[in-house]
């Protein structure tokens, strides 16, 4: 189950804005059109911060912390005869965490909204500078799809300039990386939802780290590769030597392709970053792999 608002609560806390200033009410009216295609926006937006978000979202709440959400806006939309549009846009602390909210669960084609987005049944996923938003139909209409795009474009002009996203993303090679695949996390927390072979969390990353994965190969194929940015080099053998413990075969040495479950494994140190390849088909892919990766990680140390 997607964690954007595929159902929504049918007890929502409605937040009273009265105590705001006249200036904050019109800022954060500013960012959402009065009207767009037809729908109308119903009300004023109701504004969530970090302990009251959890009155607004039936689950995944954790997720939007996790990436550094400072606060969330939402808007509903309606228009007679066609089915009721929300808009959330939540503000991180950083673009890095915009994008990663972005990529945590991405899956369908780009919408040309934002820096990056995607459309598909009705729901609108995009970011922008600091801003991860997602607009939605209660149900998709031809008509409702034309609005779920112009909201959706019209709020990431209005939330400001484009924002550098992690360079993280930059280490994972290219070549037959699946379409959409990418996922960049910054807890421990988020990088076990997205990568099994880190339950337990056995490089022992800190609460706040930077994790970017993805997966290679046609599709229904297992391989992936990670990359995680430790503090330091010693902090990176340190993370390498508790991986290598906890899943490859004992006496298996930092770049040597090792039996896996569904294919073979391979893992390295370099500077600050340790690499991971995992499930590759042969024991010659999974180090081609992992080399291919350590020329990127060595073009982005300082």
């Amino acid at each position: 189950m997607r964690i954007s608002r595929a159902v929504t609560s049918l007890s929502i806390l409605i937040l009273s804005l009265g105590g705001m200033s006249p200036g904050a009410l019109a800022a954060t009216r500013s960012f959402f059109p009065p009207s767009v295609s037809g729908w109308r926006a119903s009300g004023v937006p109701r504004t969530f911060d970090r302990k009251s978000v959890y009155d607004e979202l039936d689950g995944g709440a954790e997720v939007y912390l996790e990436y550094g959400l400072a606060s969330l806006k939402v808007q509903r939309y309606s228009m007679p005869g066609e089915p009721d549009i929300t808009l959330d846009l939540f503000e991180m602390d950083a673009p890095a965490g915009a994008y990663g909210a972005f990529t945590f669960e991405r899956e369908d084609e780009e919408a040309g909204v934002g820096q990056g987005s995607e459309y598909g049944g009705g729901l609108l996923r995009f970011w922008q500078g600091r801003y991860f938003g997602f607009v939605q139909a209660e149900r998709e209409t031809p008509a409702a799809r034309e609005a779920v795009l112009a909201l959706g474009k019209a709020l990431a002009a209005a939330v400001g300039p484009p924002g550098k996203g992690p360079d993280l993303s930059r280490a994972l090679p290219n070549g037959d990386q699946r379409p959409r695949s990418l996922r960049y996390v910054r807890s421990p927390l988020l990088l076990q939802i997205v990568e099994p072979q880190t339950q337990g969390n056995p490089l022992g990353l800190q609460a706040r780290c930077e994790v970017v994965t993805a997966r290679y190969g046609p599709k229904g194929s297992p391989e992936r590769v990670l990359v995680a940015r430790l503090a330091d080099p010693p902090a990176a053998q340190k993370a390498l030597a508790a991986f290598m413990a906890a899943r490859f075969p004992p006496g298996a040495t930092p770049a040597e392709a090792v039996k896996s479950d569904k294919g073979f494994s391979a893992a390295t140190a370099l500077g600050s970053f340790v690499i991971v390849v995992i499930d590759a088909p042969e024991s010659l892919a999974s180090l081609k792999r992992l080399e291919a990766t350590m020329h990127l990680v060595e073009e982005m140390k300082p």
